[in-house]
């Protein structure tokens, strides 16, 4: 037996997938995540879009001293981690395009139709 949903949510799932039908997953060339390779600093934690050629860090820490005024800190970490792709199934990948495309704010309903997007896309491939 399946999940019975709203028709709401199936109509503003299908919607998304007809508006979008290469970005999200799983499809047969991404069955993951489509989204571009991070890497995270290991000094700050900091997650970015992933180069190669990068040597420091690019996040700034701002401070407020007692006399109102900012300092700008930079975090000056040079050490990062592999490449790695920022969603880890395409439940995750499509929870972030849903909260990217859609004005939904409850993240209950977020995820009731990022669940319909996945078990709908898989259907349709299977």
């Amino acid at each position: 037996m399946g999940n019975i949903r709203p028709s709401f949510i199936k109509i503003r799932a299908i919607r998304l997938c007809e508006e979008y039908p290469d970005r999200f997953c799983p499809s047969p060339h991404h069955p993951v995540c489509t989204c571009d390779d991070v890497q995270r600093c290991i000094k700050c934690g900091t997650e970015m879009a992933y180069d190669d050629s990068r040597s420091k860090c690019e996040m700034v820490t701002i401070k407020f001293g007692k006399d109102g005024k900012t300092k700008e800190i930079p975090c000056k970490g040079v050490k990062f981690t592999d490449a790695y792709l920022p969603h880890d199934d395409p439940f995750d990948h499509n929870k972030a395009l849903v909260a990217e495309y859609t004005d939904v704010d409850n993240k209950r309903m977020r995820n009731w139709i990022a669940g319909y997007v996945t078990t709908y896309i898989q259907r349709r491939t299977d």
